[in-house]
């Protein structure tokens, strides 16, 4: 073995047991120095020792190959291995801490071989062969990638829980939104009062209901999800006060071997695309079926194009404005003045009309119109524009005046006679039609209406003329709007 050298009047014996023992008398040691030996198959053993009594700041081994070091005590003290210490094997209950050089390794072998903690210098790589329990919170620092070899991660503790936990379970981040400028937390989980998996971009965290120490998360801003298909049995708002929108900037397919079924108070389609709203079938009849009290109603705009009345039938509010009747001069009736029945040739065709004889005079043209009335008076036709056609020969006329009157009886009331009323037009250019020459002139009816078939409508025309002014009378244009439904 090495030599040894009393220092502060110590004492080193060999015994015979193989054991290195010192005898201390002075108050402290501060420092042993092993500079050449070699205690494999050794054991250095620190007995029961006062360290209150004798403080060993530093053991050194410049070279040296420590196999077993013991401590029945606490070690206080520094052990530092200035070459290399290949194994350190510590049997204490507590260790404060300890530091290993750079670039060198530190294991810690558990119950057997294949259980160990390994902190691997060259690779900057900590592996732990074995369970790791952590008992607070992990927290990861600049960490690019998380990996996992488990193909399911449990979260919210390894037992089921026995009662309901108050608290939601999931992912949140922090992220910047462009938008407004400013950092959001985004959520993706389970909102456990909700009872639903919930996708947020905007929201915060709350404590616990009744200071349980978990956390639930508000949402601000629910968030969208860009996926390629859904697979669902029902698709629902994600709240009672907001509707189900399903948006697209290209065409929405529906494919079903089944049925599609509606199910809702109401039902509504609505476009404001150029083509519409298609409904094609190729094989089949398309069946509409409404049952009890329920109407069905095709809108434009607003306006009930087409309504099926559980009561009253079919309905509808569009007016039709495209009737036009011809009132020939053969259909009215005159009161004063001689007329008389007249054929001429015009580029070699017949035309036919009523001509007054010249007289200084005024006389009327009557006609009721018939037309198509109904016993309601929202339904039928409405008289809207009356054209007069004429000609005047010689010389002007005094003046052209139309009277347009509502004739009523009433059936509830068969003593009563009859009502006539006044219908208010507005003259466009008749009245100025009094020159030598062809005219095709009109009225308007200011506020066109239905009639029922107890009413009917009366018109009137009054012509003044001087002694030597002929007058050819051809007809009367009658324009409707129609509402039949």
């Amino acid at each position: 073995m090495g030599s040894l050298r009393n220092r502060n009047s110590c004492q080193w014996l060999c015994q015979d047991d193989r054991r290195i023992t010192t005898f201390v008398s002075a108050d402290a040691i501060s420092d042993i120095f092993l500079e050449s030996l070699n205690l494999s198959n050794i054991t250095i053993e620190i007995g029961d020792i006062d360290t209150d009594s004798i403080n060993t700041n530093i053991i050194n081994a410049n070279i040296g190959n420590i196999i077993n070091l013991t401590s029945t005590t606490t070690l206080t003290s520094t052990l530092n291995a200035t070459s290399s210490i290949s194994t350190l094997l510590l049997d204490a209950t507590t260790i404060n801490g300890f530091t290993v050089p750079i670039g060198e390794d530190v294991v810690f072998i558990g119950s057997t071989a294949s259980k160990f903690f390994k902190w691997d210098s060259s690779e900057d790589t900590l592996t732990i062969s074995g369970d790791l329990l952590v008992s607070g919170s992990v927290i990861l620092t600049n960490t690019e990638k998380l990996v996992t070899d488990d193909p399911i991660i449990r979260i919210g503790g390894e037992d089921p829980p026995t009662s309901s936990q108050m608290t939601d379970y999931g992912l949140e981040f922090f992220y910047f939104d462009t938008d407004t400028s400013v950092a959001k937390q985004a959520f993706s989980g389970w909102d456990d009062s909700a009872k639903k998996f919930i996708f947020a971009d905007n929201v915060f965290a709350t404590v616990g209901v009744s200071g349980l120490p978990y956390e639930t998360i508000g949402v601000t801003d629910y968030a969208d999800i860009l996926v390629d298909s859904v697979c669902a049995n029902i698709i629902a708002p994600q709240s009672t006060s907001t509707s189900l929108g399903i948006t697209s900037a290209n065409d929405i397919d529906v494919f079903s071997e089944g049925d599609i079924t509606f199910d809702s108070s109401s039902l509504l389609f609505s476009t404001d695309g150029a083509s519409g709203i298609d409904i094609i079938t190729s094989n089949g009849d398309i069946d509409i079926s409404i049952t009890g009290s329920t109407d069905l109603t095709l809108k434009h705009n607003n306006v009930n194009v087409l309504q099926i009345d559980s009561s009253d039938g079919i309905l509808s509010d569009v007016k039709k404005t495209d009737y036009r009747v011809w009132l020939p001069y053969s259909k009215f009736d005159s009161i004063n003045g001689i007329w008389l029945t007249q054929r001429e040739l015009l580029s070699g065709n017949p035309t036919y009309f009523w001509e007054k004889e010249e007289r200084a005079e005024t006389a009327y043209v009557i006609s009721d119109i018939n037309q198509s009335v109904r016993s309601t008076t929202s339904k039928g036709f409405q008289l809207t524009e009356i054209f007069v056609a004429y000609k005047i020969e010689t010389e002007s006329i005094i003046s052209i005046a139309p009277i347009i009157t509502q004739k009523t009886f009433d059936s509830t009331l068969p003593s009563a006679g009859i009502a006539v009323s006044n219908i208010p037009f507005t003259d466009v250019n008749l009245s100025a039609g009094i020159a030598v020459g062809d005219h095709f002139r009109s009225v308007t009816i200011d506020t066109p209406f239905f009639i029922n078939n107890e009413s009917i409508i009366s018109v009137e025309l009054g012509i003044t003329t001087p002694s030597n002014s002929s007058f050819k009378f051809y007809g009367m244009y009658l324009n409707f709007d129609q509402q039949h439904f």
